[in-house]
Formats: structure tokens, C-alpha cells, sequence
């Protein structure tokens, strides 16, 4: 699949929580995913929200006939790890899966963080449009300079199956860099920002991150992809 995601707008979430590293339960979800779909699957320390806690995430990417073939995989197996699965829109304009340049190569390199956002209902409106206006531009600008190795994002979840009291995420972003492209990209990010925040009426990078404080409530966390 190529670096934009031009043949389809949506992609396969799987969310798993395991009381061990969660490492098996990942190999057995990609085991069930056909041949053609772009797999990426995230292991991380254990996220919480209320009681409920999760270590481990799946995205697969490809056709919307891949995807079904996959969901309907995924909840044949009854896994005991399966916490939440759910078809999710490509946000616009964030639809960078690899690195500009040598996207494969640099792919076992890249630090990963997954972003599981939940934005406030009044918000919401506001708070994507700030995406696709401000966030989306801004990274992909240092993606083209080669600063991003990865940038994914999905909205609007439609959920398949999901645990009894599971978090209900409305924003999922998955974000990869080696460690070259991170110091390069830390001293350009807040010039980046302001330049397209300024452009949408909205300030600077610091009053637009002020702003997502009120509308959203992020778990950010450092993943293995396996």
C-alpha cells in the first residue's frame, strides 16, 4: 500500500487487553488477517480509563472487502483478549502511512505512539475541523521534508463488538519516527503549526493546544510495533 491511502477512506481497529505482554494475542489477531491488508500491530503499557484497561492495538488497512473479511474473523475466533472492534474513517488529509522516503526500510526504526482521544460531543465539530485545517497540513509539511515517518489518523467509529463498560474513543492516531527524524522534527513542529493555525484563524500552535485541553481528553502512549 502506498504511502496515501488513496484507494480507501477507512480502516480496522482492534483493541486487546491482556494480563501478560500481550505479544500472543497480537501474532493470533494477525494470523486471521487476510493477505492484502496492511497490518499494524501496537503493543504498549497497560492504558487505563475508569476500570477498564487495555495494552495492545491492531489497525489494518486495505480494501472495505479485506476489512469485513477481517472483522468477521476477528469475532469468530471468540478471543478472550478482544476488547473492542471497530470500523473507523481516515481522517482527511492524515493519511500517511510511511515515511516519505524508504518507508519500508525505516519502519523497524520508528519510536510509535498511539493517541486515543476523546473529544467532548459539544466539540467535536470544532475539534476536527482543527485536524483537517491545522494538524493535518502541519504534518504533513515536516512529512515531506522527511521529519514524520508516520501519521494516521481515524474518526467516527463504527463499532463491531465491544466489552461491557470498554472506553468508547471517537479520535485514533498513530505517529512514527525514528530517532533522527524526532530530534530534526522537535526544534520545527511549534514553526510548522503556527504557520497553519495562523492561516485557519486560530493563533498559534500553544492557544490551539490550550483549546484541545477543553474539547478533548488524550491517552498518549509509547508502542512496540511488533
Amino acid at each position: 500500500m502506498s504511502a496515501s491511502l488513496t484507494s480507501n477512506r477507512r480502516g480496522l481497529h482492534a483493541t486487546f487487553s491482556t494480563a501478560a505482554k500481550p505479544d500472543a494475542a497480537l501474532r493470533e489477531a494477525v494470523a486471521l488477517m487476510p493477505d492484502d491488508l496492511s497490518v499494524l500491530p501496537m503493543a504498549h503499557r497497560p492504558a487505563k480509563r475508569g476500570d477498564r484497561r487495555w495494552n495492545a492495538t491492531l489497525i489494518a488497512l486495505g480494501t472495505d472487502d479485506a476489512l469485513d473479511h477481517a472483522s468477521d474473523r476477528l469475532l469468530a475466533s471468540q478471543s478472550d483478549y478482544l476488547m473492542r472492534l471497530a470500523i473507523m474513517d481516515v481522517q482527511e488529509g492524515i493519511d500517511m502511512l510511511y515515511a516519505k522516503s524508504d518507508g519500508l526500510t525505516l519502519e523497524p526504526r520508528m519510536i510509535q505512539f498511539v493517541e486515543y482521544v476523546f473529544s467532548q460531543p459539544a466539540e467535536r465539530d470544532d475539534y476536527y475541523a482543527c485536524q483537517y485545517d491545522t494538524s493535518a497540513p502541519a504534518m504533513r509539511s515536516l512529512w515531506e521534508k522527511g521529519l514524520v515517518g508516520r501519521f494516521l489518523g481515524f474518526e467516527n467509529p463504527q463499532l463491531l463488538y465491544s466489552a461491557t463498560d470498554f472506553p468508547n474513543w471517537d479520535v485514533l492516531h498513530l505517529i512514527g519516527m525514528t530517532p533522527w527524524q524526532m530530534l530534526r522534527f522537535m526544534p520545527r513542529v511549534n514553526a510548522a503549526f503556527d504557520q497553519f493555525a495562523e492561516k485557519a484563524g486560530r493563533g498559534t500552535r500553544r492557544a490551539v493546544a490550550k483549546k484541545w485541553d477543553r474539547q478533548r481528553e488524550l491517552i498518549k502512549l509509547t508502542a512496540r510495533q511488533l
